[in-house]
């Protein structure tokens, strides 16, 4: 097929398109002057077929597929717009505008199925342009009421239930209805985001659902969801954000390996560990503390005179001996707070805390350690049976950087709760400042608990690197037997977790890859190639196997290993520097991109899913809408909601006749995110009077994995679209891929490059073939909208300019309302639709008005 991606045809599911069908003599690649048996054959192992395809290829893309400069390549790309003219399969550079009107009043228009919505489109879904629809930042991607979340106020900490803090603000602010539940505007509330710093929230919403995913995880989380909420997993492409409702056993989810709050403390260090103290030994009736080791009720005491002017009584217990209880008077309430009312179930961490600095969160976790933990080689365990307090040390661990796993169990007294922290963060507990005990040297050789990226690195590896072991070996940049080389190679790394100190070590050994890259890039130009030891000592150089260019000079390896071992003909020289260079340039970009996963994947600590399953419920689930960044702890990344269903009733009506509104033509969708369903095409046929299996027959799907993926389906598409005949192309959704891929400031430009060299790719093939280009978007919210719908759609200028249409989707009760928001004749206006078995078809009043 020349392409790695499936094309099905959904009705069969097993044969494949016929992609290799003759092509016309017209649309030849030799039919143009300069174009020969070899141009050609190169032009078609890069994915140049026809004089179309070269016509929609842009110049830079053909110089580096025949290996010609671009001057040659903007030559070869001109002949075959001008062919294309000729053939009338496109316009000349200059018209008039006359010309313009008559062949625009050829163009087709496809029926979304809506009357009111083809109106307001002119006529419908139109040929030779992009149609763009995005939607609101949805409901159905929430937490349930009890999750725990972390946020500010004024700077202040809290750490409550979600559903508490939508009461409290509701009471405040009122709630308004919105989509399918209630929302609150919020002004001064700030949660942690994903860059782990405290972001601005703008609304808090909540809506009723029958179904919750539930998801528990190695480490004991126990996450209660709505299925289409998105958690960040890392895979051996790298970090990707995925709805919950598709995650497996094994699987791996991010979460905070630290939070940044900005924190100035109300207390002492020494006041933070008697509080620890406290909450772990300490009783409200009578006030008291109690402990056994002699140094901390000396250091107890000493504290009291100090601090509060007297001397406590210490009474031993006669019942337990050397067990002292240590009687506090009233001055101490005033620095205990609540915790002078609760009692072992009923204890929180106390909100001095939770708002001091790391310092003041140290002290105390020291005092509780040693009022009420377990401490040795093997790591820390603490123990209560309060859930909110067992929590909130989770959360104060976070703070520090510290990982830990939660587990409950049931006993006589009731529930108990347990934390244990193990892996490699076992060693930070040594930097707490206890007063009696002592931190024990943790043995750091092994564990499961560090970043799970060894899939991603054996990838890299493999394609950056070098496939050969003898390679590096050879250079003496890896001892075979060492943990760096195993990580690289050894598939027993999928399952462990590496540590920040190996994966500093790979950050280093990418980094000077890079640079020997880099200055093999800088050099080649100038090495003289026809020199037998000039070109033996450059390709050693190379922190790659010279036959690694073997393929793209349609050359085995031991033909290329020959160039080494014999030199190279001069008649090979240019051909074998450009195909080193590009080599060079591919090796960079794999690891480049591959750093900065790292850098980001090592900023979260990673937990492994053991079940998943969804259940009744049946009650509120809840959603702090966060602008530009999506992302709560705890909370989810809100995407388009309506957009799927539009596509799918298009690719039906595309297959209608002319008379009925459709152009008797295929469908192509190009599914980014998995969201195609036969069932649905075929539920939606039959509801129009269309044979579900032959709607199915037309319609061609490719699956894009990746951005790379989705790029090189596009440059296929003019193959398919002659090959079936098709008048419809549909990208669900276009800019998807780029946001998962491309994350963080730094790879903003690399992202809008590479997004505005595809919408532009897809635009010509609009004008070039006359189909219909429907792209959908996903959506995000603007910072500086407070009231009214803070929605705007993705992929900035970029994707902005290039489409024909905008249509913005948004929800008022039953209906759905289309907007039209940018379009160089139609006005801005509404138009109502609804969604039922057809797909998309009219409100039943409108239908009714217009019988």
């Amino acid at each position: 097929m020349g392409a790695d991606y499936r094309i099905l045809n959904y009705a069969s599911h097993q044969s494949r398109l016929n992609l290799e069908e003759e092509v016309s003599e017209e649309l030849e690649l030799t039919s143009l002057p300069g174009v020969g048996p070899a141009t050609k054959q190169k032009l078609n192992d890069a994915g140049i077929n026809t004089i179309l395809d070269l016509a929609t290829a842009g110049p830079s893309e053909i110089a580096e597929s025949i290996d010609v400069d671009i001057v040659k390549a903007v030559d070869l790309n001109n002949k075959a717009r001008k062919k294309l003219v000729e053939l009338n399969r496109l316009e000349p550079d200059f018209v008039s505008a006359s010309d313009l009107l008559v062949k625009r009043k050829k163009i087709d228009r496809i029926s979304t199925g809506a009357k009111n919505l083809d109106e307001l489109l002119g006529g419908g879904i139109e040929t030779w342009a992009i149609t763009e629809f995005y939607g609101e930042f949805g409901s159905g991607k929430c937490v349930a009421g009890d999750t725990n979340i972390v946020y500010t106020n004024d700077e202040k900490v809290h750490f409550e239930k979600i559903s508490e803090v939508y009461e409290k603000y509701s009471a405040i602010h009122g709630e308004r209805p919105f989509d399918d539940g209630f929302a609150i505007p919020l002004s001064t509330v700030k949660v942690v985001s994903y860059n782990l710093q405290p972001v601005p929230a703008s609304y808090l919403y909540r809506e009723k659902v029958r179904k919750i995913f539930t998801l528990s995880t190695e480490r004991g989380r126990a996450l209660r969801l709505t299925k289409a909420h998105k958690l960040l997993t890392l895979r051996s492409n790298g970090l990707e954000w995925v709805e919950c409702g598709t995650l497996l056993h094994g699987d791996v989810i991010a979460a905070p390996r630290t939070v940044t709050i900005r924190a100035d403390s109300q207390i002492s260090s020494d006041d933070a560990y008697f509080l620890g103290l406290f909450v772990a030994e300490g009783t409200a009736n009578p006030l008291s503390l109690s402990n056994s080791d002699e140094k901390l009720v000396r250091w107890v005491r000493t504290y009291i005179e100090r601090k509060f002017g007297f001397l406590p009584t210490v009474r031993e217990d006669e019942r337990s001996p050397g067990l002292c209880t240590i009687l506090l008077r009233e001055p101490i309430r005033r620095l205990l707070g609540p915790l002078c009312e609760s009692n072992s179930y009923t204890k929180e961490v106390p909100e001095t805390v939770l708002n001091g600095d790391e310092s003041t969160i140290k002290s105390f976790l020291a005092g509780y350690i040693e009022g009420d933990g377990h401490l040795d080689e093997g790591g820390l365990e603490l123990s209560s049976n309060s859930k909110n307090l067992i929590e909130g040390i989770a959360y104060l661990l976070t703070r520090l950087g510290i990982a830990a796993t939660f587990s409950a169990k049931l006993v006589k007294t009731g529930p108990h709760f347990k934390l244990r922290v193990s892996g490699f963060d076992r060693a930070r507990v040594k930097e707490f400042p206890f007063k009696s005990k002592r931190a024990p040297v943790a043995n750091l050789k092994n564990s499961k608990y560090g970043t799970p990226i060894g899939a991603f690195l054996r990838r890299v590896y493999r394609e950056a690197i070098s496939a050969s072991r003898w390679h590096i070996r050879r250079e003496g940049a890896l001892d075979k037997s060492g943990t760096l080389y195993e990580a690289f190679t050894r598939s027993a790394y999928s399952k462990k977790g590496i540590s920040d100190e190996v994966l500093n070590r790979v950050l280093n050994f990418f980094g000077k890859t890079i640079e020997l890259l880099t200055a093999s890039q800088e050099s080649l130009d100038a090495v003289n190639l026809t020199s037998k030891a000039d070109f033996r000592a450059f390709a050693l150089s190379l922190p790659f196997p010279l036959n690694s260019i073997a393929p793209s000079l349609g050359l085995s390896e031991s033909g290329v290993n020959n160039y080494f071992n014999r030199g190279l003909p001069a008649s090979k020289v240019d051909k074998v520097r450009a195909q080193i260079a590009k080599e060079i340039s591919r090796r960079l970009e794999s690891l480049q991109n591959a750093v900065s996963t790292i850098r980001e994947a090592m900023n979260f600590s990673w937990d492994t899913v053991l079940n998943a399953e969804e259940e009744s419920f049946n009650d509120y689930v809840y959603d702090f809408v966060v602008p530009g960044k999506h992302t709560f702890v705890g909370g989810n990344l809100p995407t388009i909601m309506h957009n799927t269903q539009l596509c799918h009733t298009l690719c039906c009506n595309v297959q209608l006749s002319r008379e009925k509104n459709g152009l008797d033509g295929a469908a192509i969708y190009v599914d980014t995110e998995g969201t195609f369903r036969p069932e649905r095409i075929a539920e939606i046929a039959t509801a129009r009077g269309i044979d579900p299996e032959a709607a199915l027959k037309k319609i061609i799907v490719a699956r894009a994995y990746n951005s790379a993926h989705q790029e090189l389906i596009v440059k296929e598409l003019g193959r398919v679209i002659e090959a079936n005949k098709a008048k419809l192309v549909i990208v669900d959704s276009a800019v998807a891929h780029y946001r998962a891929e491309f994350l963080g400031r730094g790879t903003l430009a690399e992202r809008q490059q590479r997004l505005n060299r595809f919408m532009h790719h897809i635009l010509r093939i609009a004008e070039i073939y006359n189909v219909a280009v429907v792209v959908t978007n996903q959506v995000q919210s603007a910072p500086d909208s407070y009231f009214g719908d803070p929605t705007r759609a993705t992929g900035g200028h970029v994707v902005a300019h290039t489409s024909t249409y905008r249509i913005y989707f948004r929800k008022a009760g039953k209906n759905r309302i289309a907007r039209m928001m940018d379009s160089p004749y139609h006005a801005e206006r509404d138009a109502a639709f609804i969604l039922d078995d057809k797909g998309v078809d009219d409100p039943p009043e409108e239908t009714s008005r217009r019988k």
